[in-house]
Parts: C-alpha cells; sequence; structure tokens
C-alpha cells in the first residue's frame, strides 16, 4: 500500500494506531505505532519502532522505541530512545539513548549515544561520544573521539584537530606519535600544548611537561 500524506484528517488514524506499509511517501508522518516499511518521508515521528529495509527522511527521523533494519537510515537528525541497529546510518546528527550498531554510521555533525557506539566504518565531521565503549573497524572524526568505556578498534583512529579521550585506548600493532622535522614544526602544529603531550622531534621522543617541552630519555 502506497500512503501519500496530504489530508490532515489521517492525523487521528496515524496518531492512534500501528502503521504497517510496503511503502509510505509522506511530507509528516507521526505514529504512536510501530512502522514496518521502506519510508521516504520529510518527517519521521513514531513513539513505536521502526523495522523494515530502507527509510529515507529529508528532516527528522524521531523514534520513541527501536530502529531495526538490515538496509539504510538516511536522515538530517536522528533521535532514538531505545537502540539503533541498522545495516548504513547516514544522517547529520544521530543521537541515542541506548547503543548504536551499524555496518557503517556515518554523520556529518555528532554521535551520541548513552550506550556502545559499534560500527564497521565509524566517520564523522563532528564529534564521537558514548558512555560506554567505542568498537570499529576504522574511526574517524573531525572533532573529539570521547568514550567512559575503552575504544577498540583493528583499523585506524584519526581526530586531525580533535582529541581521543578514554579510560582505555589500545593498539593491535602500532600506535604512532606525531612526527615533526624540528622544534618550530612542533610549535606551529600544536600551538597551545597541554601537560602530558609526547610528539617526535627529529632523533628526540619530547613531552610537555611544567610548561615546557622536554626530551624523554630513554634505555
Amino acid at each position: 500500500m502506497s500512503l501519500d500524506y496530504t489530508d490532515t484528517k489521517l492525523d487521528d488514524y496515524l496518531l492512534h494506531s500501528d502503521v504497517v506499509y510496503k511503502n509510505a511517501n509522506t511530507a509528516a508522518f507521526l505514529s504512536s505505532g510501530n512502522l514496518v516499511t521502506p519510508i521516504n518521508a520529510i518527517t519521521i515521528n513514531a513513539s513505536g519502532n521502526i523495522t523494515g529495509s530502507n527509510a529515507d527522511i529529508v528532516g527528522m527521523l524521531n523514534v520513541g522505541g527501536q530502529i531495526n533494519t538490515a538496509g539504510t537510515v538516511t536522515a538530517q537528525t536522528v533521535k532514538i530512545a531505545g537502540i539503533a541497529g541498522v545495516g548504513t546510518l547516514d544522517a547529520a546528527t544521530v543521537s541515542s539513548k541506548g547503543p548504536i550498531t551499524g555496518g557503517s554510521i556515518k554523520t556529518a555533525g555528532v554521535v551520541t549515544a548513552e550506550g556502545n557506539i559499534q560500527g564497521g566504518n565509524i566517520l564523522t565531521a563532528g564529534i564521537v561520544s558514548s558512555s560506554a565503549n567505542i568498537t570499529g573497524k576504522n574511526l574517524k572524526a573531525l572533532g573529539n573521539i570521547v568514550s567512559v568505556g575503552n575504544i577498540d578498534t583493528v583499523g585506524n583512529i584519526t581526530a586531525p584537530v580533535g582529541t581521543i579521550s578514554s579510560n582505555t585506548v589500545a593498539a593491535l600493532t602500532v600506535l604512532q606519535l606525531p612526527v615533526y622535522t624540528t622544534e618550530s614544526d612542533r610549535d606551529q602544529a600544536v600551538s597551545t600544548p597541554r601537560s602530558g603531550m609526547v610528539v617526535v622531534v627529529g632523533n628526540n621522543c619530547q613531552i610537555y611537561i611544567n610548561g615546557a617541552w622536554a626530551n624523554l630519555t630513554l634505555g
């Protein structure tokens, strides 16, 4: 069944019923029930669950229940009170009261969860923040990567202009420090150093402590 949402008289039905459609093509979609469908819409507000193949929303996807799909969820903003389990989650902003699990999690904004964040690739131009663990093959953020638990990846963790913060950051192979040819290069790249920072300058490993860079004595 295909639904073209143009009649406001449908509001009462949508707000008080489970909605199960194979195709929903809507401008605004409100439901206190569950959605089991491929969805193509401007805005989705559902207090129930969304289960199906694909959801393509131009505006906001606001779910009071869970999102469970092996397909793709695409939206400007995704807000989930439950659990997000998707094949691909692509949105400007993703926030969840529960864990977020996806084959690929991609956002131009912020990914936040009060549970675990787990994906094959987690890519964001903003911040990745979790109250639990962050796990992925590749984890890339332009901003900060923050986890109260562990950050675990078999690929790369990059935050070019941000900070990686976690109870534990572990590398299975090599943990590489930033390398600078001269101290001038170091000062240009790290204009506001903080205590505990470690870099390599030329042939020296240096730590910033007591307001100055100092060479570490090895061996």
